[in-house]
């Protein structure tokens, strides 16, 4: 696995895994990745800013995981060249007010870009996720997928902007926005099954955190880590 710092500006030329180190509360940088490289990028942090804008090349293939607890996130994206695929999720703990607000440009034809964010929300603060995705006239061929979900522990507020400015009709895009709290039906399955409702409080948030995510390439003690802060 390639380790790569935060506050750095990267170019990626490589195939391979990448998981970013010096995790500080404040993080500012730019990757550009390098043409028909697929990269895995992977981020886990707590209590953190994080600013950063991601350039994808022409046939880049970019996987972006970040999980944690308290993540407050602005990304600029550009899919610059053609056949550019772009897959973002980000799933977190919030205890505090957060806010995640993405932005992606397709500059390039045939381009895609697929994003994922769950929360779980604690508190009587707010979370809230926007995600602005722009297609042009003339950029032709783009797909365009957004999921999007808050869980609300308490009596805190959500809120979710799933914006979509595309002026190509050939063009394909959905996007979903869902907040609640986990089912009653979904506590009453579990606890029949014997399982106490702190049990299935942890089960269910582990699920829902860590189901959209790949963490196979992890090292283990990382995949405990992660496994441990979600499940308390």
């Amino acid at each position: 696995m390639n380790k790569l710092l935060l506050n750095q500006n990267q170019e990626i030329k490589r195939d391979g895994f990448y998981f970013f180190e010096g995790v500080e509360n404040h993080a500012d940088f730019e990757i550009v990745v390098s043409p028909r490289v697929c990269a895995h990028l992977f981020i886990f942090a707590s209590d953190i800013e994080m600013k950063m804008r991601i350039v994808l090349l022409q046939g880049a293939n970019v996987s972006f995981q970040i999980v944690g607890e308290n993540l407050s996130i602005h990304s600029n994206v550009i899919l610059k060249g053609d056949n550019a695929n772009f897959h973002f999720v980000q799933s977190q703990i919030s205890k505090e007010s957060t806010r995640l607000h993405l932005e992606i440009f397709h500059r390039a034809i045939s381009t895609t870009s697929h994003v994922i964010n769950h929360i779980v929300h604690y508190g009587r603060k707010k979370s809230l996720i926007q995600v602005d995705i722009d297609v042009p006239k003339g950029i032709k061929g783009c797909t365009i997928k957004q999921d999007n979900k808050i869980i609300l522990m308490d009596d805190g507020h959500a809120e979710i902007l799933p914006n979509l400015f595309i002026s190509e009709f050939d063009s394909f895009a959905e996007h979903s926005a869902y907040i609640s709290k986990f089912s009653k039906e979904d506590y009453f399955y579990l606890q029949t099954r014997g399982i106490s409702k702190h049990m299935a409080t942890n089960l269910l948030k582990k699920s829902f955190l860590l189901g959209p995510m790949e963490l196979s390439f992890l090292p283990s003690e990382v995949k405990a880590n992660i496994v441990e802060k979600i499940g308390r």
